[in-house]
């Protein structure tokens, strides 16, 4: 079984890799972002109290989503795209789950997410 490491200090990543490089110039945008989406969402839940189940769901063919919160029993999936390329909910998500939602979040629409 693989997991993710998500660091709550991006600095301490970016030291342990010794990448400090400006972020057009990175070839792992996408993993700090989605570091960085993690951790907030993190601390955003940790503020308001709220009581959250965290996963993260891949099938067996290899399509994965990021995030997938529980709460009240409601399933939520998230997906973070460090670009704006369009992404389509995944079949299977919607055919194992029905009443589950989903979200990308992206450059555009992260504040909502994390404040």
């Amino acid at each position: 079984m693989q997991g993710k490491i998500y660091f709550y200090d991006l600095g301490i990543r970016n030291s342990l890799i010794n990448n400090f490089a400006h972020p057009d110039d990175r070839m792992d945008m996408g993993q700090l972002w989605e570091n960085f989406l993690m951790m907030e969402r993190q601390k955003h839940h940790h503020y308001k109290g709220t009581l959250v189940n965290r996963y993260f769901w891949r099938t067996y063919s290899g399509t994965e989503i990021d995030l997938v919160e529980e709460i009240d029993g409601k399933l939520m999936g998230y997906e973070f795209k460090w670009g704006n390329r369009k992404v389509r909910t995944p079949k299977s998500w919607t055919e194992t789950y029905e009443n589950a939602q989903f979200m990308v979040v992206n450059k555009d629409n992260y504040q909502s997410f994390i404040l």
